[in-house]
């Protein structure tokens, strides 16, 4: 279970979850195969934009999740 907490902190971002993210944990994670960074994977994150995503918005999220993913008011598509 501490692996798993440390693996979704590791590729959580700028979240709170994120934050709490050990550099020495991720390191490990990373060495074992548990987390990828796009460097690791040899993928330039450079160019990408929100033209490459699949979804356009959280209503393609939404539909593709049959209904299970009900987002927060506050990001629902307007």
């Amino acid at each position: 279970m501490a692996e798993r907490k440390q693996a979704l902190a590791a590729i959580a971002g700028v979240t709170s979850v994120g934050r709490s993210a050990d550099a020495r944990a991720l390191e490990s994670l990373r060495r074992d195969g548990v987390v990828a960074l796009p460097s690791d994977l040899k993928v330039d994150a450079a160019p990408a934009n929100r033209s490459l995503l699949a979804a356009r918005g959280i209503g393609d999220l939404v539909a593709w999740s049959g209904g299970l993913y009900e987002p927060p008011a506050k990001i629902r598509d307007r």
